[in-house]
């Protein structure tokens, strides 16, 4: 029979709050420096859910946890924070 569990792999999810005039931060670049030759990087884009997923969310490898994400907000500030070793589960806000 089908295993599914041989198919999950551990991931973890950021999600961006931005300011009143854009709550969803559309237009976010978030880049997240894995070691000298790997970067991931992920943008907020409007329409790109399915059905009742949430949109504005990215998932990211779980070997991201404990590296810097770097956040290029829609106006052009910039922030950085460090993803935690322990939690799936990451709100970035402005």
């Amino acid at each position: 029979s089908y295993n599914s569990k041989s198919s999950e792999i551990p991931l973890v999810q950021i999600k961006l709050k931005g300011r009143k005039n854009n709550p969803s931060a559309v237009g976010a670049i978030v880049r997240i420096q894995i070691n000298q030759n790997t970067q991931l990087t992920r943008t907020i884009s409007a329409g790109s859910g399915y059905l009742s997923q949430e949109p504005y969310s990215m998932l990211f490898p779980a070997n991201i946890r404990g590296k810097k994400a770097t956040i290029t907000w829609p106006d052009g500030n910039v922030t950085s924070t460090s993803i935690p070793t322990s939690n799936n589960n990451l709100v970035i806000l402005r």
